[in-house]
């Protein structure tokens, strides 16, 4: 176990879930004026300009048409409403696992993230934080989270091994959030992940409860295209993953695909970030995402 920092007073498989099988036709809808069915007409062609897929339209566009369509009018927070109905989510924030590790491709922001989450844990929920890194290729990386710990006063690990893993672990057992940087890898090649993950196995395989068990978020960049966003999930889908994250919003102005991403995979959506400011920009709260998301999604429209 390498100390990086340390500060002055310490020394499931994803499956996909198919809820959106339901067309529109196989639906009894309630009678609709042609007037409604023109607004709801015109706001499918939107939402499918805006990268969202066609059976996902459908299924959200047949419920509460009243409320919907208002005045002749979408309702863009009912909208968001009936939206949040079909994202799961992931864990309240202030009951959080104790143990999180990002897993993602090279470059996706997994070291910000955490900075971010650092950051909003120990300031606003009072969590007492430590930092651990399984990269042990990237000098840069180490040195970033190394940089990070410093300027929020945090320790870091830099950890080479399973037994490695285990005993830091266990050295940290006055935290209440420990937060594991990873490895970067393509969807190519997923070798330089897979040792991290079977330190990270190991270590579940000796916990008794769930709730000591490291959770694995995986992360996806916002401005990725809908076909990388697929080879992403099916090349982290043998990991064991709890949970998604969505990062980089601020990279893209099209972001139907990340939603189609969200719905069609039976994972919790557990945060949203962009930029690159560990002090803002990391949305956590259930009854804000959704709003967020359609948000994303009608920007510059």
């Amino acid at each position: 176990m390498q100390i990086i920092r340390e500060t002055n007073n310490t020394k499931d498989i994803i499956k996909d879930c198919d809820l959106f099988s339901a067309t529109a036709s196989s639906v009894t809808r309630p009678t609709t004026s042609p007037q409604t069915q023109q607004v709801l007409s015109n706001f499918k062609t939107l939402l499918q300009a805006c990268g969202l897929e066609g059976r996902f339209c459908n299924t959200l566009l047949e419920r509460n048409t009243a409320e919907l369509t208002f005045n002749g009018n979408i309702n863009l927070d009912i909208f968001a409403k009936i939206l949040g109905e079909y994202i799961q989510y992931g864990y309240d924030f202030k009951n959080y696992p104790e143990k999180i590790a990002f897993l993602g491709r090279t470059g996706v922001g997994k070291t910000t993230t955490i900075a971010k989450f650092a950051q909003l844990a120990q300031s606003q929920f009072g969590k007492k934080v430590a930092l651990i890194t399984l990269d042990n290729q990237k000098i840069f990386s180490a040195r970033y989270l190394g940089q990070i710990g410093e300027t929020l006063d945090l320790p870091v690990y830099l950890v080479r091994s399973t037994k490695d893993l285990i005993l830091t672990l266990n050295d940290l057992q006055k935290y209440n959030l420990i937060l594991i940087d990873t490895v970067g890898c393509s969807n190519q090649n997923t070798d330089d992940f897979r040792q991290n993950n079977d330190w990270l196995e190991s270590y579940n395989a000796l916990q008794t409860m769930r709730s000591a068990k490291i959770k694995k978020l995986l992360l996806l960049p916002a401005s990725n295209n809908v076909f990388d966003l697929k080879k992403t999930i099916q090349t982290f889908s043998e990991f064991k993953l709890n949970g998604l994250g969505i990062t980089k919003t601020d990279e893209t102005c099209y972001f139907g695909p990340c939603v189609n991403a969200v719905l069609q995979h039976n994972l919790p959506l557990n945060f949203i970030t962009s930029g690159a400011d560990i002090f803002k920009n990391l949305e956590i709260a259930k009854e804000i995402i959704a709003k967020l998301v359609v948000r994303l999604l009608f920007q510059n429209k």
